[in-house]
C-alpha cells in the first residue's frame, strides 16, 4: 500500500504479495506436508471468518512460519489485498486508522510482532472493518486475545523431502543430522 504524503497519505507502508514472495528470503522450493497444509487451511478459515481480532502465528525461529503464512495466501482471492510488513517497528499504528477511514480492504501481515503488540493493533480495528490482521512471532509468555496458530517442527519425512528438494547435493549423513 502506498500513497503520497503530499495528499496526506501515509507513504509506503509495506510490501505487496508479489514483492514479499519474490524476496531473496523465499528462494527455497515450498514442500507441502500434511501438517502444514492443515495449518494453512486453519489460517485461511480464520481469515475468512472475519474475526476483527485477527490471527497470531507462533513458533520457534526457523520453522517456516513466515513462509507458511505466505503460502496460505498464494493464489487465493485475497492475495491482492496483502500488505506485508517485515517487523512491527516498521508499521506505524496510524496506518490501520488510515486504511479504515478510507474504507479499504486489506490483509495486513506483520512479522516479528509479539502477542502483546498484536492485541494493540487488533484493538485499533473497528467493528465491521474490512481489514484482516495476521501477526507472526516466536512464542511468548502472553497469549493474545486472537486465535493463535502454533507452528511446530516438521516431522522427519517432510523435512527430509524439503532438504532433498532444496539441497540435492547434501549427502545422506548430513540429511540425517539435519532431520533428527
Amino acid at each position: 500500500v502506498a500513497s503520497s504524503p503530499s495528499i496526506r497519505g501515509m507513504g509506503t507502508i509495506g510490501q505487496t504479495f508479489g514483492e514479499w514472495s519474490d524476496s531473496v528470503s523465499h528462494t527455497t522450493t515450498w514442500v507441502p506436508s500434511e501438517s502444514r497444509e492443515k495449518q494453512i487451511e486453519d489460517l485461511r478459515e480464520a481469515i475468512q471468518s472475519g474475526d476483527e481480532s485477527g490471527v497470531h502465528v507462533e513458533g520457534v525461529s526457523g520453522l517456516g512460519k513466515t513462509r507458511m503464512v505466505m503460502e496460505a495466501f498464494r493464489d487465493q482471492p485475497n492475495e491482492a489485498l496483502i500488505v506485508y510488513v517485515p517487523s512491527e517497528d516498521q508499521f506505524p499504528p496510524a496506518v490501520l486508522n488510515h486504511l479504515q477511514t478510507q474504507g479499504r480492504s486489506a490483509v495486513v501481515v506483520i512479522d516479528e510482532c509479539d502477542a502483546k503488540r498484536h492485541d494493540v493493533f487488533a484493538g485499533m480495528l473497528q467493528t465491521g472493518t474490512r481489514i484482516r490482521l495476521v501477526t507472526i512471532s516466536e512464542p511468548s509468555q502472553r497469549a493474545p486475545r486472537a486465535a493463535t496458530l502454533l507452528v511446530r517442527a516438521f516431522d522427519d519425512e517432510p523435512l527430509t523431502k524439503l532438504l532433498q528438494e532444496n539441497m540435492p547435493t547434501l549427502w545422506p549423513e548430513a540429511t540425517r543430522v539435519m532431520s533428527p
